[in-house]
């Protein structure tokens, strides 16, 4: 998640059987993955990053 959108820490959840948990916030792309500096619209470089995962 972090290496393709800006995310913030938004504080920890406790979690049955598993403790507490960090929950954040996401709050768009990452500007470098950003369509004409649109933060919800993906640019050829997101797709490119995104289908080397697989």
């Amino acid at each position: 998640m972090k290496d393709f959108f800006h995310c913030e820490f938004r504080g920890s959840v406790p979690a049955k059987h598993k403790g507490h948990i960090d929950m954040y916030f996401v709050n768009g792309l990452l500007p470098e993955l950003q369509r004409n500096g649109q933060e919800r619209i993906p640019n050829d470089e997101f797709e490119k990053r995104y289908a080397a995962l697989s």
